[in-house]
This record gives C-alpha cells, sequence and structure tokens, in this order.
C-alpha cells in the first residue's frame, strides 16, 4: 500500500506507531496530508501537557500568576 497515490493526489505513506502495552509496533498508512494533520495534533497535544505541567509545578494552577 505504501507509495501508492491516493484519489486527491496524495501519496501513502506507513509508519510504524509504538502500541502501549505492546513490545511490538503497529504499521498504519496514511496519505501525507492525514499525517501532517496527525502530526500537528500530536504537537499541539505535546505542548498543552507540558504547559499544564508547568502550571502545576510552579503554583499557578489556581490562579494568575
Amino acid at each position: 500500500m505504501e507509495g501508492k497515490m491516493t484519489d486527491d493526489g496524495t501519496v501513502v505513506v506507513c509508519r510504524s506507531m509504538q502500541v502501549t502495552g505492546s513490545r511490538f509496533p503497529a504499521k498504519e498508512c496514511k496519505s501525507e496530508k492525514v499525517w501532517k494533520e496527525f502530526d500537528a495534533i500530536m504537537a499541539e497535544n505535546a505542548k498543552s501537557s507540558t504547559d499544564r505541567i508547568q502550571r502545576v509545578n510552579s503554583g499557578c494552577a489556581n490562579g494568575p500568576c
């Protein structure tokens, strides 16, 4: 499936994804466009999680600092 073209003209790319609770990665294949959206969502989730942890550890979680 990897390398094939989708209906919108983008190439299908496969990645190995680490599965929680398993030693074996899962292979996921998506179009380049969908992978870009996935990467953007994952980056935003990581940023918001980091910001939340930093606010809690700085004592600013319950009010403005």
